[in-house]
């Protein structure tokens, strides 16, 4: 799972010593998405199934 962690030489390297704080804030950030994300579609599969749906 290297390719998905946002905290590999590469990246350093890329973004530089000024932007290197900024990796974990993304990476923060990106998990919040991911974690809303997963959460409205598994709200939407749960009313779907309920037969609540629109």
């Amino acid at each position: 799972m290297e390719l998905w962690s946002l905290d590999f030489p590469a990246v350093r390297q890329r973004v530089g010593t000024s932007g290197a704080r900024d990796v974990p804030r993304f990476a923060r950030s990106m998990m919040l998405f991911a974690g809303c994300a997963v959460a409205l579609v598994v709200l939407t599969i749960l009313n779907i199934a309920s037969g609540s749906a629109a």
